[in-house]
């Protein structure tokens, strides 16, 4: 992102950012789950303190997987992923009830977390997405903690445990003919998205609804390239990697 965009819309020359040191630490930055800040390609943009605004949810996936780990490796029980989901509806009560600088950010943290912990909990627990009718039931379950959350019961909390139900019941209950694990572009759709429509907005004429089409089919097109290049390739180098120590082993 930084040497591909930096070399064709940084002003200067084709090398003036990507052949410099700044790109360099910008690129270490950003892989180390930095902030996506690269000042000589969004300088005068509409929303210019990030290229990649969506980077920020990725360092906390990582450290919740880290944490998820770290707790099944102290003891393989169900119970882990539902302490962890706790902790952190804590956290996140604690952090709206009281007034400091990092109250705000910690609130927004923890409610990330708390989905994804949701969805680590469930996921001990099979048969209650196993059948539509208790996938519908789960789905219920998810409507009535909104609904809690509306009239102001716990609204953070709530709403992000409900919403997560609702995604993950709804997911189970459709049955899709037609991707069946073929294909999946959502990452890239999550990578890609954000600094082209940085692009597209700041750097084209285009009004709202043509530069949100162009936007959509370069993010698309950019999407299936990193699946066909890159994604599957290493999902297929992985299976691979598993398969073989097994097929030693039988031969």
């Amino acid at each position: 992102m930084v040497f591909v965009l930096g070399a064709f819309f940084a002003p200067g020359s084709f090398l003036s950012l990507t052949g410099s040191a700044e790109a360099l630490l910008k690129f270490l930055q950003i892989a180390a789950f930095g902030r996506a800040n690269v000042d000589a390609v969004t300088q005068g943009f509409i929303f210019q303190e990030s290229l990649n605004g969506s980077l920020w949810t990725l360092k906390l996936e990582f450290g919740c997987y880290v944490l998820v780990a770290l707790a099944l490796s102290l003891a393989r029980r169900q119970i882990m992923p539902l302490l962890a989901l706790a902790l952190f509806c804590a956290l996140n009560i604690v952090a709206g009830s009281i007034i400091h600088p990092m109250a705000d950010k910690v609130l927004i943290y923890t409610t990330v977390c708390i989905g994804f912990f949701v969805g680590s909990s469930l996921a001990f627990h099979p048969k209650l997405l196993a059948s539509t009718r208790s996938s519908a039931a789960v789905a219920s379950a998810g409507v009535a903690l909104l609904a809690l959350a509306i009239i102001g019961i716990l609204p953070s909390v709530l709403s992000s445990i409900g919403f997560s139900l609702i995604v993950l019941a709804l997911g189970t209950m459709v049955n899709e003919r037609l991707i069946r694990g073929r294909f999946d572009i959502s990452y890239g759709l999550y990578l890609y998205a954000f600094p082209v429509q940085q692009i597209v907005i700041n750097c084209t004429p285009l009004g709202f609804y043509s530069s949100m089409a162009v936007a959509a089919l370069v993010t698309a097109v950019l999407a299936t390239m990193s699946w066909v290049l890159v994604e599957r390739p290493a999902l297929n180098y992985a299976r691979d990697s598993k398969r073989s120590p097994t097929a030693l082993a039988n031969a």
